[in-house]
């Protein structure tokens, strides 16, 4: 094989291998892990059952490796978090912005997430995931702990918070996949989760950022969301 025709295949190979991830990520986020099946994948992505294996091994690979193309993404959101501000508690506010882009961008992140899908410990992309999700945590959980040492933030356990905060946000987002009596449009989602963000941020603050009427005195901007890697 020449090097030009090994470059084509190599090609071929990483466009069948984005197609699948495609299918999957749609698949699994509509149907959940146990009704997908490898044939309907590769029915879909247009490829052989067989390249599937080749590729991920089984579907768990598969689900795992569809998760780890999705958090590749977080520190693209988090970047978009921290240039917003340089406050400490401005940043808080921006980082669940951020996180709620990123859930409402990649609903399979929350299914990933909130549905039980595999994840087996000894894995070395499972622990990667893992890591991942405990960063996202050690960051906003650093992001509360500056807003309370600059007194901006009443003192709380930082740790807790940033579990509640980013629990909230996926449980809203996996409410509204569940079925028509908890399903609203994106904006709607965004709204609930924005008008929480306000109630939650206005107790967080210390007296010295509250308005006469309780509310914060710096603006609560809507984060947007950062290129897609097609633009």
């Amino acid at each position: 094989m020449t090097a030009r025709e090994g470059s084509r295949v190599s090609r071929r190979r990483a466009r069948n291998r984005e197609a699948m991830l495609d299918v999957a990520e749609q698949m699994f986020t509509a149907d959940g892990y146990d009704t997908v099946r490898i044939e309907q994948i590769a029915e879909a992505a247009d490829v052989s059952v067989g390249s599937v294996y080749t590729h991920f091994g089984n579907k768990d690979g598969l689900v795992l490796a569809t998760a780890e193309r999705v958090f590749d993404r977080i520190h693209d959101y988090l970047e978009v978090a921290y240039s917003a501000s340089d406050v400490p508690i401005e940043q808080v506010v921006a980082t669940g912005s951020a996180y709620l882009n990123l859930l409402l961008d990649y609903p399979f992140l929350v299914r990933f997430m909130t549905s039980g899908f595999p994840m087996p410990s000894q894995d070395d992309v499972a622990l990667r995931m893992k890591q991942r999700i405990e960063e996202l945590l050690s960051y906003l959980e650093n992001r509360i702990e500056a807003a309370i040492d600059a007194g901006q933030a009443k003192r709380v356990d930082s740790a807790y918070f940033a579990r509640f905060l980013l629990g909230s946000w996926n449980g809203v987002v996996a409410l509204s996949l569940l079925g028509d009596a908890f399903r609203l449009p994106r904006d709607e989602v965004a709204d609930c989760l924005y008008q929480a963000r306000q109630i939650i941020i206005d107790g967080l603050c210390t007296p010295a950022y509250l308005d006469h009427e309780g509310h914060a005195t710096f603006a609560l901007p809507r984060v947007p969301r950062p290129p897609s890697e097609s633009e």
